[in-house]
Order: C-alpha cells, then structure tokens, then sequence
C-alpha cells in the first residue's frame, strides 16, 4: 500500500496517539464556554449568535459522519484521520484571526467537520488492535483520557486566555493539531497486520448480527441506539460545550473564575466517569449501565431546572459529568451489534 509505515506499529501507539486527537476534539469543542463573554465582547456577539456558532461545530460534526464512516471503513484511520485534523487546522487559525461572527461561524463549521472523526477513528482502529472483551475498556480509557480536554478548557483556559488572550489558545492548538495529524500518519498503521482493512465478518457480542457488507439504515437496532444516544449525548455535551457556562453566568451571576471551578469539576466527573463506564460496560453489560446513567442524567437536569442553591449546584455539576458518560454504554453497540467491516 502507498505511505506504508516503515516499522511496526502497536496498540500502544494506536491508542496514544488517536487519544490525543480525541483530546484536542473535547478541548475544542469545550473551549466556548468559559471564553463565551470574550467572544460576545469581542465579536460583538448576542446570546442567539453564539449559540449559532457554538452549534454549528455539531452540525458540520454530525453532517461529516455518514461519509467519515464509509471513508474508515473503506481506508482505515491512518489515512482518514489526518486529512480530516488538516481541516481542524484551518478552522483553529480561522477562529484565532476571526472579528465577527461570519467568521468565527465558518471557523467552527470547520472545526467541527475536521474533528468529526476523531472518536470514529479510534473506534474502527480499536476494533482492529483490541478483542472484543477489551473493547468497552479501552473505548473507555481514551475517552476518559480525551474528556481532560474538557478539563483544560475549563479553569486552565479561563487562566490562561485571561493572560494571553484567547486567540493565542487557538493558535497554539492549530500547531498542536498538525503535530497530532503527522503522528498519526507515520506512528500507526490500520491493523495490526498492516494497513489492509478486514474484508470478512468477524465474531460480535451479541447474537443478532447482519449479513450484508452494507449497513441498513433502517436497521431498528440502530435507531434505538442512536435515539437514546441524542438525549445522552447530546445532554451532556450541550451543556458540557457551552450553556453549562453561560447558566452559570446569567442565572448565578457568577465571575470566569467561579465558572471555570464549576465547569471543572463537570469536565472532572467526566473524565472518570469514561475511565469507571468502560469497565463497567464490559462487566455488567452496555444494557444496564445505560439505563441507569440516563434516569441519573435526567435527575441532574432536572435539579439544574429548579435552579439549587450554588452549595448544591457545585455537587450537581460533577455528577452530571460523571453520570453523562453513560453514554460510552451506547457508543459500543455499534461493535457488538455489527461486523467490524460496518463499525
């Protein structure tokens, strides 16, 4: 195969640096929240506006992952994932450069279409390097890892952006982003054979499987997954991305500082959560651990709802983080439900 990798890969590269793609995904997608006031000063932005730009990263990002998922499975991460990181490269020096909306809006269009692969990219290639009783695991480990993105987007960034400015953090995660994208492209290779993609079912989890080497979009298996997915999913990352900030700065009144803490301990939650979710996904099975998360994530919003007094709402922050990735539960049907040929 053309750009063959000239040494052996492994799983630990795999792993290491596909997580770091995962990573700056989170941080970036995470960064709005505490810079939300800067950019309203700045780019002489309205709440409307900004929750427009914020959510455009997710419509570029879930509009990318029809043709991402094919291209995976058709050339596998090593190729696919450093193209894609090349458009978040752009979108990161846009978004550093930018003095309005129209802008900063396209910026995060490509952000969100050049990070769409990231966690797609690390499920193909770990469905190749791990065997299926570590998969849940390992998906665990690097979203655990990855959600301190969020972390660093939280506090570091309130600090940080408060000295430099937070068009200096952009510019420092468009380098970083590149650096990630070559490591990928030399560091790993799709399989651990080589570069060459599986082209024969493989064993599943579960004992309902397709035979076709196309997948149904109309299978009910998968709409059940992704329905549920959109309340788990999207819940926390709504609120993890951007409005869990700007609550706290319009309904509490907070300062960045105090807001920073918060998002923090939210982002902490979470970043164990991933690590606690895997290990029970794999233990107890996806079905259980789903359902208790998602009654635990209702109970959170619905306490953010009733507006707690702040005491509370510092307890309630952390377990919204820790409950939200119960939606890594979700996330591994896609292995157990299919062939590795349509993960």
């Amino acid at each position: 195969m053309l750009f063959t990798v000239p040494f052996a890969s492994s799983a630990a590269l795999v792993f290491i640096t596909l997580t770091a793609a995962y990573f700056l995904s989170y941080f970036f997608r995470s960064a709005n929240a505490v810079i939300a006031e800067d950019l309203i000063a700045e780019l002489s932005l309205n709440s409307a506006n900004l929750g427009l730009m914020t959510s455009l990263f997710y419509l570029a990002f879930a509009g990318s992952q029809p043709v991402i998922g094919w291209a995976l499975d058709k050339y596998g991460s090593r190729l696919v994932q450093p193209v894609l990181l090349s458009v978040a490269v752009l979108g990161a020096l846009l978004f550093s450069s930018a003095e309005g909306f129209t802008a900063a809006a396209a910026a995060r269009a490509l952000l969100g279409a050049g990070l769409a692969g990231c966690l797609m990219a690390a499920f193909k290639a770990f469905a190749a390097w791990f065997p299926a009783s570590r998969y849940a695991t390992a998906i665990g480990a690097l979203m655990s890892i990855g959600t301190l993105g969020s972390f660093f987007a939280a506090s570091p960034l309130a600090s940080f952006s408060s000295l430099y400015g937070w068009r200096s953090v952009f510019l420092i995660g468009a380098g970083l982003t590149l650096l990630v994208a070559l490591s990928i492209f030399f560091l790993v290779r799709n399989t651990p054979s080589g570069d060459a993609l599986e082209s024969v079912h493989q064993p599943v989890l579960e004992p309902v499987q397709t035979t076709s080497s196309h997948l149904n979009y109309f299978d009910s298996r998968l709409w059940r997954v992704a329905f549920l997915n959109l309340f788990a999913a999207g819940g926390l990352l709504s609120i993890q991305s951007l409005w869990g900030g700007k609550f706290l700065f319009d309904v509490y009144q907070l300062e960045k500082p105090q807001v920073g803490v918060l998002l923090t301990l939210l982002n902490l939650g979470a970043v164990i959560g991933y690590g606690i979710m895997g290990f029970l996904v794999d233990r107890l099975g996806a079905t259980r651990v789903a359902i208790a998360a998602l009654f635990g994530l209702m109970l959170c919003e619905m306490a953010m709802a009733a507006r707690v007094e702040l005491g509370i709402l510092y307890v309630v922050y952390f377990l919204f983080g820790l409950i939200g990735t119960g939606n890594l539960a979700l996330l591994t049907h896609a292995r157990q439900l299919f062939p590795i040929s349509l993960t």
